[in-house]
């Protein structure tokens, strides 16, 4: 968790200096919403990263986040204002990220029950052939 929680932090420091030539003069991202965008910017930004090994090529993390941004219907500025707003206060921020690490969990928790629910149904269809097979056979 102590890992993670440092990936995340690193995370947005390179976010804030990716968008340190905006003007901060955005609104304020309601807490529940921001805690959504760093979820979708955190997997964005893994994606990134094994994107980029994949391709041997860097993508810029801007261009993606602005995306994240405009789904919700907030600018960068009004991400940044959000940041200047939520980082007065550590303790609530730091909530908010383990909410969106929480979120991200329950997203993997169920992709994996989903993948593990389709290799079982694959799995039951293979068994059912084989069967019918065997039947066709005698």
């Amino acid at each position: 968790m102590k890992r993670l929680l440092l990936y995340v932090l690193a995370l947005l420091a390179v976010a804030l200096l990716s968008f340190s030539c905006s003007s901060k003069k955005g609104r304020i991202i309601p807490r529940h919403q921001m805690t959504q965008i760093y979820a979708e910017m955190f997997v964005l930004d893994q994606w990134t990263n094994s994107s980029a090994r994949m391709h041997a090529r860097t993508l810029d993390t801007t261009y993606v986040y602005e995306a994240v941004f405009q789904k919700y219907g907030y600018t960068v500025d009004d991400f940044l204002a959000s940041m200047d707003y939520y980082l007065y206060d550590p303790e609530r921020y730091r909530w908010m990220i383990e909410d969106a690490v929480a979120i991200i969990r329950k997203e993997e928790e169920e992709l994996r029950a989903a993948y593990d629910k389709a290799e079982a149904e694959k799995e039951e269809e293979r068994l059912r052939l084989l069967d019918k097979m065997r039947e066709n056979e005698e």
